[in-house]
Formats: structure tokens, C-alpha cells, sequence
């Protein structure tokens, strides 16, 4: 999800954007692929959203933050509400002065507990109530 926002930032006129890429992989062709789209004014950043120290040190010296949490990489509902809350909590310390969560609508509350889906579920953590 992060590649469009890149894009989309980059393709951007009025401002000169130099973007900060939070990745579990340096190596990996999507990082690479960003690099490649960026022409320097992309900066990879290696770390891992169970990793406090690894966020807090991402988010020094920025305006923004697009924060895209990873069910897959670990199928935990709860696993992901910590890392979403562990990136809000590192923004805050860090002043960022604006911040974008991607979440989904918890189909188990919508639907009184009816029709859980996890990878939306673990979304809807109360971020986007704050």
C-alpha cells in the first residue's frame, strides 16, 4: 500500500517531498522498486514494527506519517493493534505533525460478532478515534 502513496507523493509539483520508507527488507525488489522511483529523494529506513527503538529512530525529523499495518506477517489480530499503536505512540513522542493511518471497518462490530475477518478486525484498533 505504501508504493502509491510514494507515488503519488513524488509525482507531486508544488512540493519537493523527500520520503522516508519504513521496510522489514532493504533487499527486497519492493524496496528496491521504491528506490528506483524516488531518484534520491526516497530513503530506505530498515526496521521492524515490533521494534519500538527501530520506529522511534524512523520517525525522527519528519512532518508525516502513512502507516500501513502488516496482518499477514504474523495473522495476529492482536500482534497488529500493538504495532499500529506502538507507530501512533512513536509519532506523538516524535511531534510529527501529521498522521495517517490505513485502517478497515471491524466487520466482527459491525456485524455483533456475526462475521469476524481478522485482517479487517485488527485494523479498527481505536486509532481512528483518537
Amino acid at each position: 500500500m505504501g508504493r502509491p502513496i510514494v507515488k503519488q507523493l513524488l509525482s507531486d509539483s508544488r512540493n519537493n517531498w523527500r520520503i522516508r520508507a519504513f521496510t522489514r527488507n532493504l533487499s527486497s525488489s519492493q524496496a528496491k522498486q521504491l528506490m528506483e522511483l524516488g531518484q534520491g529523494r526516497v530513503n530506505l529506513f530498515q526496521g521492524d514494527l515490533n521494534d519500538a527503538c527501530s520506529i522511534t529512530a524512523a520517525m525522527q525529523d519528519i512532518y508525516g506519517v502513512f502507516c500501513n499495518t502488516d496482518f499477514w506477517s504474523s495473522c495476529s489480530v492482536v500482534i497488529e493493534r500493538e504495532q499500529g499503536l506502538r507507530v501512533l505512540e512513536s509519532a506523538k513522542n516524535a511531534n510529527v505533525q501529521h498522521f495517517v493511518y490505513s485502517s478497515l471497518e471491524s466487520c466482527a462490530y459491525i456485524s455483533e460478532g456475526k462475521i469476524p475477518v481478522a485482517h479487517f478486525d485488527s485494523k479498527d484498533c481505536g486509532l481512528n478515534k483518537i
